[in-house]
């Protein structure tokens, strides 16, 4: 990015750019590969996301790619066919230092108790 951060740029954003395990891939981001191809070769470092309630870290174009637990619940596979809802709090802590980029995943107490559970192919009729 322009101008170049000294130790290097994140990128906010609310559909994630990687796949999370089970989801459909209509909850990623729909110009992902446009932001990709903006953001490769420059100072960004990161890209961080949300809109899953989900954990998940890799790499995208070599970029670390993070979403976000939610603050209310989290999404999680519950068999081949089904998604549910589990009492969930969470949060990330994003660390940058001229040694790189680090993140540490905080979960507050709760119940862990499932909400509900619903087929995964309404994940995809809602998007």
């Amino acid at each position: 990015m322009l101008p170049p951060a000294p130790l290097g740029t994140i990128v906010g954003i609310h559909h994630p750019m990687m796949s999370v395990r089970g989801m459909p891939g209509d909850h990623l981001l729909a110009n992902r590969a446009q932001l990709g191809d903006v953001i490769e070769g420059t100072d960004v470092i990161g890209v961080m996301a949300g809109h899953v309630h989900s954990n998940n870290v890799g790499t995208y174009r070599g970029i670390l790619n993070v979403a976000a637990a939610g603050t209310a619940f989290t999404g999680e596979l519950a068999d081949a066919e089904n998604y549910k809802m589990v009492d969930f709090c969470g949060f990330n802590i994003v660390d940058v230092t001229e040694e790189g980029i680090s993140i540490q995943t905080t979960v507050l107490p709760t119940s862990g108790e499932e909400y509900f559970r619903f087929p995964i192919s309404m994940l995809v009729a809602q998007h």
